[in-house]
């Protein structure tokens, strides 16, 4: 047998890349009477070539003291440690993508523990959970359940959903969240299935932040409202018409002044251009499509039968929208009792 160990041709590393030192060698430590059970260990020959190997090592004769032979047992695992490697540099990039979204982005099993959660989920639960002794790290959060990391009042609010996901199924809601500084936020929550052979081994977070397009959904309902008090107020009607579906939208004032009981209009045209006097029908169809065809303004006037035999006159005014390739697809407008 040679006298040299195969270490004394190679830069010998430990798992991490760091250097080992000669006396912390698998031969210099089973020499020693140490056993090694296993050890990685990563060896560069001279031609900068590196492979990779598992180390076990046992004393097996000599005075116990000082053992004078050794048996190492070297396996070659290159081709697995460059896999592994692989899969490690993958899950970085994974992570530093997944980090750098402002998503807030998890995965636990089907037991709700976590296994991944990136950044902005650290950061946003490390925020709504103070006082629970939790750092503001993706590493505090893992093997975690879900109710601790997400505190006793959002976790009631997300608990009808669990079962959901873990039957296979997507689930998406909004989901408001209060910090510790009692400022409201608002996220868009996705709960994503993960199946296994057909079995669902866990699921998929995804929270997006919907703060300030619900402010802005919440202020132009606020403006809607207003505007149609003011147009309610005024007796004034408002009308939408769907070119694609056909289907028209009546105010209730709309539905008032045409002679109806509101909540009680069908949404069909055929019911509007019944509401109209027979002799004004073919005039108002006209202006209507002459509205459409041309792209004008609509403006008419026509009377609306009453009972007992009594007539209204109305103003209609509009305006039609198109798409790129000017198609009309929608129609709006309002209606005024002009009778004198």
């Amino acid at each position: 047998l040679s006298t040299r160990a195969p270490w004394d041709y190679v830069e010998v590393l430990d798992e991490g890349g760091t250097p080992v030192p000669a006396h912390a060698l698998p031969t210099h430590r089973v020499t020693a009477g140490e056993s090694i059970d296993s050890e990685i260990l990563g060896c560069r020959h001279v031609t900068g070539q590196m492979y990779w190997c598992r180390v076990k090592g046992y004393p097996i004769a000599g005075d116990p003291d000082w053992p004078t032979m050794t048996l190492l047992i070297l396996q070659d695992i290159t081709d697995e440690r460059l896999i592994v490697d692989r899969l490690r540099h993958r899950d970085r990039q994974i992570r530093q993508i997944t980090d750098a979204v402002p998503s807030m982005i998890a995965y636990l099993d089907a037991e709700e523990q976590h296994h991944y959660a990136n950044q902005a989920y650290a950061k946003g639960f490390g925020r709504w959970s103070l006082g629970t002794g939790l750092r503001p790290s993706p590493e505090a959060i893992l093997q975690r359940s879900l109710a601790e990391v997400v505190g006793p009042i959002v976790y009631p609010q997300v608990q009808p959903c669990l079962s959901t996901v873990l039957s296979g199924k997507v689930v998406a809601f909004d989901l408001p969240l209060v910090d510790h500084q009692g400022q409201w936020h608002y996220k868009h929550a996705t709960f994503l299935p993960h199946q296994v052979a057909g079995k669902v081994v866990g699921f998929y977070i995804l929270l997006n932040d919907i703060t300030a397009h619900k402010a802005a959904a919440d202020l132009l309902r606020e403006h809607a409202d207003h505007f149609r008090y003011a147009l309610e107020g005024a007796q004034v009607g408002s009308w939408h018409w769907d070119l694609v579906s056909g289907e028209l939208t009546w105010s209730q004032q709309q539905e008032r002044l045409m002679g109806l009981r509101p909540g009680s209009f069908d949404g069909q045209v055929e019911t509007f251009l019944a509401q109209v006097h027979p002799e004004d029908r073919p005039t108002l169809t006209a202006h209507l499509k002459q509205a459409q065809a041309q792209l004008a303004p609509l403006k008419a006037e026509f009377r609306v039968c009453l009972p007992p035999g009594d007539c209204r006159w109305l103003s209609i005014r509009g305006q039609t929208f198109y798409k790129a390739d000017r198609r009309p697809y929608r129609m709006a407008g309002v209606t005024v009792d002009i009778t004198a």
